[in-house]
């Protein structure tokens, strides 16, 4: 939750850069958040249409059933078969805590595309969304 909206910040201005290509490894990952779902859904959303796939997350069997198919991101999201090799040094980036209201909108934003995707627990993102953000924070399609 707390490093999602540093996270989404990087690799959204990393896709903006021409030809950008960013995979997410998710094989370290026990657990992700609602908020950090939300937040894959939007970049995969930001990177469409780029050719070849701009945007890839990459996580072995088990972990991508344990992950993302329980809200069926497994199909959605671009998935990488095989982990692409390392450009460049490993760099460490240091997340920034948002503010309430940042954070605020985030989750409501994050929840409110899970919700937009269907599935047994729409309803329920779509609640948290209205209950955190209002309907001030609509999820666009950037």
């Amino acid at each position: 939750l707390m490093e999602s909206a540093s996270f989404y910040e990087l690799v959204s201005e990393q896709l903006q850069e021409p030809g950008a290509q960013v995979c997410v490894d998710l094989s370290g990952c026990d657990y992700l958040d609602s908020t950090f779902l939300g937040c894959l859904v939007k970049l995969h959303s930001a990177a469409q249409g780029s050719q070849p796939p701009g945007f890839r997350v990459f996580a072995p069997p088990d972990a991508r059933q344990r992950l993302l198919r329980a809200l069926h991101l497994d199909r959605l999201l671009v998935m990488a078969e095989t982990l692409p090799a390392t450009v460049g040094e490993t760099v460490y980036v240091p997340f920034t805590v948002p503010n309430r209201e940042q954070l605020a909108e985030l989750v409501a934003d994050a929840h409110r595309r899970l919700s937009q995707l269907g599935g047994p627990c729409a309803e329920q993102f779509a609640r948290i969304a209205d209950s955190v953000g209002g309907s001030k924070s609509q999820a666009s399609p950037e």
